[in-house]
């Protein structure tokens, strides 16, 4: 309403907006609202409800009860739910919605088009649960090469071939082909070897080579080598069977006359009889004596016994070797019992050292005679194995002789020593 500040009713009249009722105002009636000059406006009143005629411009909140619309057109109302649409299919068409809009989203059915930009659909839902072929296949467990078989020509191949009995799939340069056992033996390069059982084997010509040592139990030697092959078989030379030698060759060759030895000539090996050997042997008439009757003899050079034992001998005529050492000189002097039984010594220049070297072996009794000259002339030492009457050495001459005697019974371990003459004259 136009403001009347500083103007009169009637000033104004034209713009005061009036409801003809004479003069009772808005009731229950829907009547036309007009200006003062009675020219009515697009809007109709009544104390209950208000209509518009023509378009309706609404800037801020309006709160009614009821709309109603004239004409073609009109709105939907929110508590009808679409009831009062008055074609769904049409609608449905007029929004652009498809015959699946109708379907519920637990039994959709597609009968047709295509679906792209999802996202991948499970394989508990039917799917692949992936977005490339090599991923839906390791998924469907069908990865080629690890789950199931890439195609090959040649397997191809050999599908078609029939699966006869003893037949092999063998390669022919182009494709894949059955062979029978024996064609496939020789494509092997196999002979007739081949065929034999391991139990039964019959080897007619050629020869073996590289193979393990064939045991003895088996024929064989047991071994690579012809030495080792000997001692496997109990013929190893110089252990089981001598050595070729021709010197026992000549031996085998000789007759086993009745008391012929078998002597070298310097050449060969000889039959010598008994006179003959003997004579080899460089014996004298004294070897064919009895020796309950042995005549008298006598020997020339040294006769060595090698301390054996001569039973009961009566001896004549006969002495000792004296082993002569002479001068001392000072400092250790040994006295070798296998040099003589009776020594003789002189004691000069300064303190000397006797030492005793073999004496016969423990068991058998072993002496010997010392005579020694100006023995008290210097410091004599005896060997710590040497005991003396009452335990002390005796006083020797400083200018004389004097003979001492040793006797030991446990090879050496301890000399009895005595004095057996002092400052002979």
């Amino acid at each position: 309403m136009t403001a009347l500040t500083g103007r009169t009713i009637k000033s104004t009249y034209t713009d005061l907006l009036q409801v003809s009722n004479g003069g009772n105002g808005v009731d229950g009636t829907l009547r036309n609202v007009s200006d003062g000059e009675g020219t009515n406006s697009a809007l109709q009143l009544s104390s209950t409800e208000a209509k518009v005629q023509g378009d309706l411009t609404v800037t801020n909140d309006l709160t009614v009860n009821t709309i109603s619309f004239s004409g073609t057109g009109g709105f939907l109302q929110a508590d009808n739910d679409l009831s009062d649409v008055a074609s769904a299919s049409t609608s449905r068409t007029n929004l652009g919605l498809g015959s699946i809009a109708t379907q519920a989203a637990n039994s959709v059915a597609i009968t047709g088009g295509s679906i792209s930009g999802i996202t991948d659909l499970a394989l508990a839902d039917g799917g692949t649960g992936a977005s490339t072929a090599s991923a839906a296949r390791t998924n469907l467990g069908l990865a080629i090469g690890t789950d199931v078989q890439a195609y090959d020509a040649g397997l191809a191949d050999i599908a078609g071939l029939a699966a006869t009995d003893g037949n092999f799939v063998v390669g022919d340069g182009a494709n894949w082909v059955a062979e029978s056992g024996a064609t496939a033996r020789t494509s092997l390069g196999l002979d007739t070897m081949a065929t034999q059982a391991a139990n039964s084997v019959a080897i007619t010509g050629g020869s073996i080579s590289g193979i393990t040592d064939l045991a003895v139990a088996d024929g064989g030697t047991g071994a690579s080598t012809a030495s080792a092959a000997r001692t496997n078989l109990g013929v190893a030379i110089g252990v089981d069977v001598q050595a070729y030698d021709a010197g026992l060759n000549d031996i085998a060759g000789l007759a086993v006359t009745d008391g012929n030895f078998v002597v070298g000539n310097g050449a060969n090996w000889v039959a010598e009889s008994g006179a003959t050997a003997r004579t080899s042997l460089g014996l004298g008439t004294l070897a064919v004596e009895n020796t309950s009757a042995v005549p008298a003899m006598t020997y020339a050079g040294t006769q060595s016994l090698a301390d054996n034992i001569v039973d009961q001998p009566k001896l004549q005529d006969y002495s000792e070797t004296v082993n002569a050492i002479g001068s001392t000189g000072g400092g250790t002097q040994d006295i070798d019992l296998e040099l003589g039984n009776v020594i003789t010594a002189t004691v000069d220049t300064s303190a000397n050292t006797f030492t005793f070297s073999n004496p016969p072996a423990s068991g058998s009794a072993g002496s010997f005679t010392l005579i020694l000259t100006n023995g008290g002339s210097q410091t004599v030492n005896w060997p710590a194995s040497v005991d003396w009457a009452g335990g002390t050495s005796p006083t020797l001459t400083a200018a004389g002789v004097d003979v001492l005697t040793f006797v030991t019974t446990d090879g050496g371990t301890t000399y009895y020593g005595f004095l057996a003459g002092a400052d002979m004259k």
